[in-house]
């Protein structure tokens, strides 16, 4: 829907699934094979939303084809796929966004600014997920499981709230299941930060809730819907007819950048230390202990 962005060329798994596609949106060709697109000169720009371990190779494939990048999360599902795109990016200088779309809400915007001048925080991020099965895609080695899958969106988020690092991490499961669990972040401002995950759950009950503390003041933001705002013993309420998480915000935000040729919507720092922090989250899980969050690679 946006003004002067031209669909060139869509890839997917099947023929039929990708003509039907691009008929629908009005590609000019469609393939089975994305490479056909990374070869074409008329196209500048690709948007990656195949399965999660698929990310990290295509990303890097398509910067060293001189494409700048959209992806969906996750950026990758391991150390060794982050390094393949952190290598690409360095030998090509390109531009690549990962799809954290949460932080580009109108109401997340709010909710920024009314913390902005109170220093450290401290942030409760609750998610009603919901159960996936096992069996699920999700689930398998193509998924690589819910936490780089998913929770990458929420430690994106207490970024995005505090403009600090994630320096530390320590996670802890329920007995009740692999999905519920609590995760412990501490960020290079002082600020904590805590994304209870929790997919055992009424799926009727609303997905996601933020809680922001600080400076004598509270934000609490439902769903992506409602907003309050507390300071002085007055509460405001912004709300939204519909959910809004971002994801046109985000898209256009991605535009304009290449258009402008200005930074990237999201620093290329903090996507890398979202994905990393992932992955320490795991390994936490793992341990039973805190884990360091260190970008010791070159950016």
């Amino acid at each position: 829907k946006m003004n002067g962005v031209s669909l060139i060329g869509l890839a997917t798994a099947t023929g039929r699934t990708a003509k039907a596609v691009g008929e629908q949106f009005g590609f000019e060709f469609c393939s089975t094979d994305y490479r056909e697109l990374l070869r074409r000169d008329d196209i500048n720009t690709v948007l990656i939303a195949t399965r999660h371990d698929t990310h990290a190779a295509m990303v890097a494939e398509a910067l060293q084809a001189g494409k700048s990048v959209y992806v969906e999360k996750p950026l990758a599902i391991s150390e060794e796929g982050l390094n393949e795109v952190v290598s690409a990016v360095r030998q090509t200088n390109g531009r690549v966004l990962a799809g954290f779309n949460r932080r580009f809400s109108s109401l997340s915007m709010e909710l920024k600014s009314f913390l902005a001048d109170v220093g450290t925080l401290a942030i409760n991020y609750r998610i009603n997920a919901g159960e996936i099965p096992k069996e699920s895609w999700i689930q398998q080695d193509e998924g690589g499981g819910r936490i780089v899958g998913e929770v990458c969106h929420f430690v994106d988020y207490l970024q995005f709230l505090t403009d600090a690092e994630p320096v530390e991490v320590f996670a802890y499961r329920s007995s009740q299941g692999a999905d519920t669990l609590s995760v412990v972040i501490k960020l290079s401002d002082g600020s904590v930060g805590s994304i209870n995950y929790f997919a055992t759950g009424d799926r009727s009950f609303p997905k996601e809730r933020v809680e922001a503390f600080g400076g004598g003041r509270v934000a609490v933001l439902d769903d992506f819907r409602q907003l309050e705002l507390w300071r002085d013993g007055k509460r405001k309420t912004s709300k939204r007819m519909a959910q809004d998480k971002g994801f046109d915000q985000e898209l256009a935000a991605f535009v304009d950048s290449l258009r402008s040729g200005g930074e990237m919507p999201i620093s290329w720092r903090s996507e890398l230390l979202t994905t990393l922090a992932c992955l320490r989250i795991e390994e936490s899980l793992r341990s039973g202990k805190p884990e360091a969050v260190n970008l010791e690679f070159e950016i």
